[in-house]
Protein backbone atom coordinates (compact mmCIF):
# COMPACT_ATOMS: atom_id res chain seq x y z
CA UNK A 1 0.00 0.00 0.00
CA UNK A 2 1.11 3.16 -0.93
CA UNK A 3 -0.05 6.61 0.91
CA UNK A 4 -2.24 9.27 -1.78
CA UNK A 5 -3.69 11.37 0.50
CA UNK A 6 -5.39 12.99 3.76
CA UNK A 7 -8.12 14.88 4.63
CA UNK A 8 -10.79 16.14 7.10
CA UNK A 9 -13.94 14.67 7.77
CA UNK A 10 -15.92 18.01 8.07
CA UNK A 11 -19.18 17.90 7.87
CA UNK A 12 -22.10 20.11 9.34
CA UNK A 13 -23.87 17.44 11.93
CA UNK A 14 -19.99 17.13 13.18
CA UNK A 15 -19.78 20.82 14.24
CA UNK A 16 -21.82 22.69 17.04
CA UNK A 17 -23.97 25.06 15.71
CA UNK A 18 -24.97 27.49 18.70
CA UNK A 19 -23.78 28.06 22.09
CA UNK A 20 -20.38 28.63 23.34
CA UNK A 21 -18.88 25.96 21.49
CA UNK A 22 -20.23 27.15 18.40
CA UNK A 23 -18.28 26.23 15.32
CA UNK A 24 -16.13 23.38 17.30
CA UNK A 25 -16.48 19.91 17.11
CA UNK A 26 -19.58 18.61 18.55
CA UNK A 27 -18.51 16.93 21.94
CA UNK A 28 -19.62 14.01 23.69
CA UNK A 29 -19.23 15.13 27.23
CA UNK A 30 -19.20 18.30 28.91
CA UNK A 31 -18.08 18.80 32.21
CA UNK A 32 -19.01 14.81 33.10
CA UNK A 33 -22.97 15.33 31.57
CA UNK A 34 -23.35 13.15 28.04
CA UNK A 35 -24.43 15.95 25.66
CA UNK A 36 -25.56 13.46 22.61
CA UNK A 37 -22.05 14.52 20.56
CA UNK A 38 -19.82 12.78 17.81
CA UNK A 39 -16.21 13.41 19.49
CA UNK A 40 -13.44 16.23 20.83
CA UNK A 41 -12.11 15.85 16.95
CA UNK A 42 -12.77 15.38 13.47
CA UNK A 43 -12.21 12.30 12.10
CA UNK A 44 -9.45 11.70 9.85
CA UNK A 45 -10.05 10.07 6.03
CA UNK A 46 -6.75 8.44 4.62
CA UNK A 47 -6.28 7.22 1.33
CA UNK A 48 -4.00 4.34 0.52
CA UNK A 49 -3.31 3.15 -3.05
CA UNK A 50 -2.81 -0.62 -3.88
CA UNK A 51 -0.33 -1.40 -6.71
CA UNK A 52 -1.42 -4.07 -9.17
CA UNK A 53 1.07 -6.46 -10.27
Amino acid sequence: LRYWKAEVFNRSFLIQQEGRNRGYPHRTFSNNTFIDGYSDHLPVLVYLIREQQ
